[in-house]
């Protein structure tokens, strides 16, 4: 074989696995499971890519004309799987990509997940109760979020966002042209 067809084979090659693993997941794809025991019951969290047919009018002036296309987000489901009393389950539509799910220790009522837009993570906090499963945060952050736990074994997230200058906060540094973080943080309902 040539010099030039190996290497053109091994560019090839590298091209095909870079392709198959850098390109979006196909609709229907599960892109990240989480499987928890609470109390004597077994829960899975489950984040899949879906897609779903819509219509788009195009925003030219007097433009009337419908365009068919195709609108990907994410669907995550909890459900309870073993062991498990009627209407546990919640569903929910996101158009975030997932970037991690998971529970401060292993007894945590709470699920944790960290999801990735445009401009800033996002921390959504999913509470598994005696009556059900809830949300209990939806919270944007411009840094990646903390977590701890607080003197009475509950979770902690804590949340950076900056305060920029002008922006009537008694901390604005004024016209150094800083800006100052301040902390957001959460405490979970749902004891240890």
């Amino acid at each position: 074989m040539s010099s030039y067809a190996s290497r053109r084979l091994y560019f090839g090659t590298f091209l095909t696995l870079f392709l198959a693993h850098a390109s979006p997941a196909r609709p229907g794809t599960l892109e990240d499971r989480l499987t928890v025991d609470i109390g004597k019951s077994e829960y899975q969290l489950d984040i899949e890519q879906q897609e779903e047919k819509v219509t788009w009018t195009l925003s030219k002036p007097g433009d009337k004309e419908k365009h068919p296309g195709y609108d990907t987000f994410r669907m995550l489901t909890i459900r309870c799987i073993n062991n498990c009393k009627p209407g546990f389950s919640y569903q929910e539509k996101l158009d975030d990509g997932p970037i991690a799910a998971f529970r401060l220790w292993d007894a945590s009522p709470d699920l944790i997940t960290i999801w990735g837009s445009g401009s800033a993570y996002w921390v959504r906090v999913y509470h598994i109760g005696k009556d059900g499963i809830t949300k209990v945060l939806e919270q944007a952050t411009k840094s990646a979020p903390q977590f701890g736990i607080a003197e009475d074994g509950s979770p902690l997230v804590v949340l950076h966002n900056p305060d920029f200058p002008g922006t009537n906060d008694p901390r604005s540094p004024g016209a150094d042209g800083g800006y100052y973080i301040h902390d957001e943080v959460w405490k979970s309902p749902g004891l240890r």
